[in-house]
């Protein structure tokens, strides 16, 4: 749904969720209002678009925390304690993600 979601990604479906897909069908599907159908070609267009990308769990143990990173695109460029500092190597990956760093 790229450029059509704004919002934090907290997983929640919420009101903001529900308008993107709304949106996302409709110009997908030439107008026509959200079934279960395009809900699984959404999932299974984002799960793709995950393996061509690179993208992988990053868990960070300290926080007992995991995130999905397009990690094949990052590269490590400084680690201090809990502190990570990662290098977006693609541009075009810049609307994916903020949380590049972790610290205590």
């Amino acid at each position: 749904m790229e450029g059509r979601y704004s919002c934090l990604l907290d997983g929640s479906w919420g009101n903001a969720s529900q308008s993107a897909f709304v949106r996302y069908t409709a110009a997908e599907f030439e107008g026509m209002k959200p079934i279960n159908a395009h809900a699984a070609y959404l999932t299974s267009q984002t799960f793709n678009r995950w393996l061509d990308e690179g993208w992988a769990y990053k868990h960070i143990s300290y926080l007992d925390y995991s995130l999905m990173l397009p990690l094949d695109n990052l590269r490590l460029e400084e680690k201090n304690g809990l502190f990570e500092k990662w290098h977006l190597l693609s541009t075009d990956l810049l609307s994916y993600s903020t949380i590049l760093t972790t610290t205590a």
